[in-house]
């Protein structure tokens, strides 16, 4: 009988030998604490550096300018040619300044858009679609 107890004990569902005679007894688990959880990161709260404009129609190809017709991008200045003359574009506070050698335009946020040239030549136009600090998109046309 002896016999016949060992092998009932070797046997068991849980692979642990059973005593006869005594009620089966399950260890307490042991809990292990966890390690702490690293601090979650904070979504970023990174402001671009630059606004978020539409597309210029020629991007900042200012050569598409020289025919006097051309809607470009300008960040903080650039030179820009209509008609064989250059005018000198700067950008500030979300307006745009076009100056030549005769003088010079603005335009701000509230602008609907200005023209000037000089007697007897062509006629530009230019309208600021969008500004914001120190980047602008400028519609800039000509006429006869």
């Amino acid at each position: 009988m002896t016999l016949t107890a060992a092998l009932a004990a070797c046997s068991s569902s849980t692979g642990k030998p059973e005593t006869a005679g005594s009620a089966s007894t399950t260890a307490p688990t042991r809990r292990v604490p966890s390690e702490p959880l690293p601090p979650s990161t904070p979504p970023s709260l990174t402001t671009p550096t630059t606004p978020a404009f539409s597309t210029a129609k020629d991007g900042q190809n200012y050569k598409a300018c020289n025919d006097g017709n051309c809607e470009v991008l300008i960040r903080k200045t650039a030179t820009i040619t209509l008609n064989g003359e250059k005018n000198t574009a700067t950008v500030q506070d979300g307006s745009l300044r076009l100056a030549d050698s005769d003088g010079y335009v603005s335009l701000s946020g509230g602008s609907t858009g200005v023209s000037w040239g000089n007697s007897g030549g062509p006629i530009h136009g230019a309208i600021l679609k969008a500004g914001d600090g120190d980047t602008v998109i400028v519609i800039i046309t000509t006429r006869p």
